[in-house]
């Protein structure tokens, strides 16, 4: 949907529907199963899993990396790395982490024999979201969940 600014007149708009630009990250991954690799992936989303299942936003083959093993989300301030009880562990800077954030800068993920460079990149796609944290009985805060919203108001 258009900014307010751009609606035609006469058109109806969602009552608390905004436009926003989604938030865009670069996964480099630099090491795979603890051979040297060379592969990109840009996510776009203020969400994202990394694991060995097929599921994940970015699949790693390397049997030391759990199905499920961590996520990565946008919190208010910053980027957050969150293992999701992975068998191995999920390192920042050589250092084991439950849940942290990540520098503002790129910085190395290691997920097992694996190494993940991560890269905030600037938005491009403009997305149409509820500005509102609630819709009926659900609630949800990620930028998925509110355009899930924006399109129910509908």
């Amino acid at each position: 949907m258009k900014p307010d600014s751009e609606i035609p007149e006469g058109a109806t708009a969602p009552r608390y529907a905004r436009s926003i630009v989604a938030p865009r990250l670069e996964l480099r991954v630099l090491r795979e199963a603890g051979t040297s690799v060379e592969r990109t992936s840009t996510v776009d989303g203020d969400s994202l899993r990394i694991g060995s299942h097929a599921s994940n936003d970015l699949v790693i083959a390397d049997p030391e990396v759990s199905r499920f093993h961590c996520s990565i989300v946008k919190g208010q301030s910053a980027w957050r790395v969150v293992d999701e009880g992975s068998l191995n562990g999920t390192r920042l800077g050589g250092i084991a982490v439950r849940d942290a954030d990540l520098p503002p800068t790129s910085c190395a993920i290691e997920l097992g024999g694996s190494v993940i460079e991560l890269r905030e990149l600037p938005g491009v796609e403009s997305l149409e979201v509820l500005d509102q944290v609630t819709f009926g009985e659900l609630f949800g805060t990620s930028v998925g969940m509110r355009r899930m919203f924006a399109l129910l108001e509908r």
